[in-house]
C-alpha cells in the first residue's frame, strides 16, 4: 500500500528590492573605487550579496562621510540603506518561516509514514498511536486521519475486539464534531485507505451509525445509541435507511412500553383487590380505573411508535432479502405490535391493512425518538397531562376502565 497522506510546503516568495537608479560622479581613489564597486556589484543580488553591499556602503560612509567631494555618493548610500536593510530583514524572515514549515512538514510526513506502515502491518494499537500523533500536530490532513481511525475502530468493534471499543467511540465522535464545526477534508475523499466516505454527508451518516452500533452492541447502552441511529437514518448517506437501525429503535419503544405495561398490571391488581374488599372504596376504584385507562393509552402511544419503526425496518430490507429469516422476524414482530395496538379492534390488525400501511411508510417522516410520546385515547379526550418517569407526557382522564389489554409483543 502506498503512503496515502502527503505534506506540501508553499514555495518561498522573495521580496522585491527597490531599484536604485541614482548615479554619482566624483573624484575617487583606487580604494574608494574598489569599495564603491563592491557595493554596486552586489546591491541587486541575492540576500548574501546584498549583505555584502550593505557592509560596503556602511564602510564607505564611515570613511568618507566628512569628505565634501563625496557628499553626493554619501547622500545616495544613506538614502538607499534603509530599504536595502529592510528587504534583507524581510527576506530572512521569509526564509526562516519557510525553513520552519519545511521542518514541520518533514516531521509530519514522518508521522504519516509511521501511520501508513502501521496500517500496512495491521498493527492496530500502533495505528491509533501514530494517528493520534498526527492529530496532535494539527495537520490539514487531521480530519481524514480521524476518519480513518474511526473506520478502523469500528471494523475492530464489528470483529468484537472489545479492547478497541473506546477508540472506536472516541474517534467517531471526534470526527462528527470536526465535520459539524466546518472542518474540511484535505483530499476531498473524506478519509483514506478503505475508509474514504466520499462526502461529508456520507461520513456523518456512517459516523453516527458507528457510534450507535458501538453503544448498542458493544456497550449495552440502547438509550445512548438511539439518538445516533436516528441521525444516521436522517442523513444523506449510505445508512439513511438501514433496517437494523430502525429495528433497534422499534425494540427500544417496546421496552419502554413494557415498563408501562408493568405499571398497568400492578394498578389492575390493586383495583381488583379493592373490589374484593369487604367494603370497596368506590372513589378509589374510579381513580384506579382512570389510571388504567391512562396507562393503556400510553401503551398504545409506544406501540404506534414501535409500529412506525418496525414498518420502516421491514420496508427497507432489500427485495432479494424479503424471504430471509431476518425479514420474517421483522414482519412477525410487526404483526404482534398491530395486534397489541388494536387489541380492541382486531380487524385493524389484518395482514392486508399492515401491508397497505407498509406501502406508505417511507412517504412519512419518522418521529424523533427523543420527542414526547403521546398517549393514544382513540375516541376519548384527555383532561390533563403529567410527566411519566420515562420522560414522556401522559394524559389523565376519567374515562371508564379498560379491563383487558393484550401484553402480546
Amino acid at each position: 500500500m502506498k503512503a496515502i497522506f502527503r505534506v506540501s510546503v508553499l514555495g518561498l516568495v522573495l521580496f522585491a528590492l527597490v531599484g536604485f537608479t541614482a548615479t554619482a560622479s566624483f573624484a575617487q581613489t583606487d580604494e574608494k573605487a574598489e569599495l564603491y564597486q563592491k557595493y554596486t556589484d552586489n546591491y541587486a543580488g541575492d540576500i548574501n550579496q546584498r549583505r555584502i553591499a550593505v557592509e560596503a556602503a556602511k564602510e564607505f560612509i564611515k570613511r568618507y562621510e566628512n569628505s565634501a567631494d563625496d557628499k553626493a555618493i554619501i547622500d545616495y548610500l544613506k538614502g538607499a540603506l534603509p530599504a536595502l536593510e529592510q528587504g534583507i530583514a524581510d527576506e530572512q524572515k521569509a526564509i526562516d518561516e519557510y525553513n520552519r514549515k519545511v521542518k514541520e512538514a518533514e516531521e509530519q510526513q514522518a508521522r504519516l509514514n509511521a501511520l501508513d506502515a502501521a496500517m500496512n502491518a495491521k498493527e492496530w494499537k500502533k495505528v491509533f498511536q501514530t494517528g493520534q500523533a498526527v492529530i496532535d500536530a494539527h495537520d490539514p490532513a487531521e480530519v481524514d486521519v480521524v476518519l480513518v481511525l474511526a473506520g478502523v475502530g469500528n471494523t475492530l468493534m464489528y470483529e468484537k475486539q472489545d479492547q478497541f471499543n473506546q477508540d472506536a467511540l472516541k474517534y467517531a465522535q471526534m470526527a462528527i464534531k470536526m465535520i459539524e464545526s466546518g472542518k474540511k477534508s484535505s483530499n476531498d475523499q473524506w478519509g483514506a485507505y478503505n475508509y474514504s466516505f466520499g462526502s461529508s454527508d456520507n461520513a456523518l451518516g456512517w459516523l453516527n451509525y458507528y457510534v450507535g452500533y458501538t453503544k448498542q452492541y458493544r456497550m449495552s447502552d440502547t438509550a445512548g445509541a438511539i439518538p445516533y441511529f436516528f441521525k444516521a437514518l436522517n442523513s444523506n448517506s449510505d445508512k439513511k435507511n438501514d433496517p437494523d437501525a430502525y429495528r433497534v429503535i422499534g425494540a427500544w419503544y417496546i421496552t419502554r412500553s413494557k415498563e408501562v405495561t408493568d405499571k398497568r398490571n400492578a394498578t389492575l391488581e390493586e383495583r381488583n383487590a379493592e373490589t374484593k374488599a369487604e367494603t370497596p372504596d368506590e372513589e378509589k376504584i374510579k381513580s384506579l380505573d382512570a389510571r388504567i385507562d391512562e396507562l393503556v393509552a400510553m401503551e398504545k402511544g409506544f406501540a404506534e411508535r414501535a409500529i412506525d419503526a418496525y414498518s420502516r425496518a421491514y420496508a427497507n430490507v432489500a427485495e432479494d432479502q424479503k424471504s430471509s429469516q431476518y425479514a420474517t422476524n421483522l414482519f412477525n414482530s410487526l404483526k404482534n405490535l398491530y395486534q397489541f395496538r388494536w387489541f380492541d379492534k382486531p380487524e385493524r390488525a389484518s395482514e392486508a391493512n399492515i401491508k397497505a400501511d407498509l406501502a406508505m411508510i417511507n412517504s412519512k417522516s419518522m418521529p424523533d425518538p427523543e420527542s414526547t410520546v403521546q398517549p393514544v385515547f382513540d375516541n376519548k379526550t384527555p383532561a390533563a397531562t403529567e410527566t411519566t418517569t420515562s420522560g414522556a407526557t401522559r394524559s389523565r382522564t376519567a374515562a371508564t376502565k379498560t379491563d383487558t389489554a393484550s401484553n402480546n409483543r
